[in-house]
């Protein structure tokens, strides 16, 4: 797979976007994708599985300390190619049923507040996973057209 330089013009737009940098250091991890779901015909939910050591675990999914954060996955091979994609715990199929099961009891009005289920949370937590989604742009050599097929 060859790395997708992306033009001046989107190099912009996103620059136009940035209202701050943090440089952190960032831990590497070497993972396998060990589940996945499609949400529609163009977009998959993936579960990430580290291999080895899994001491990284994932932020919990109503924790507003996880909005911007994202991991960079790339390729072993080919580090030139690489991609953001951004933390999306509350993707993790049991999470996602759980939040639509509150909603529309809410609209329902068979409920008058919201009590997120605490296992369903603890779950979305498990050590050693994180959960990305990415949509299908189709791109011969693109990093998302390979994790669909």
């Amino acid at each position: 797979m060859t790395p997708y330089t992306h033009s001046n013009v989107a190099r912009a737009i996103v620059n136009s976007m940035i209202i701050g940098k943090l440089n952190e250091p960032s831990e590497t991890l070497e993972g396998h994708i060990s589940h996945s779901y499609n949400i529609n015909s163009t977009t998959k939910v993936f579960t990430f599985t580290i291999m080895g050591d899994a001491r990284y675990q994932a932020p919990a999914s109503t924790n507003v300390d996880t909005i911007g954060k994202h991991y960079l996955i790339r390729s072993l091979a080919d580090p030139k190619v690489r991609r953001h994609y951004t933390v999306s715990q509350c993707m993790r199929q049991e999470t996602y049923q759980e939040y639509l099961s509150l909603i529309k009891q809410f609209r329902d009005g068979s409920r008058g507040s919201f009590r997120f289920n605490e296992q369903v949370l603890a779950e979305n937590q498990r050590k050693g996973e994180f959960i990305f989604t990415a949509k299908n742009y189709n791109i011969v050599g693109g990093l998302s057209r390979v994790f669909h097929t």
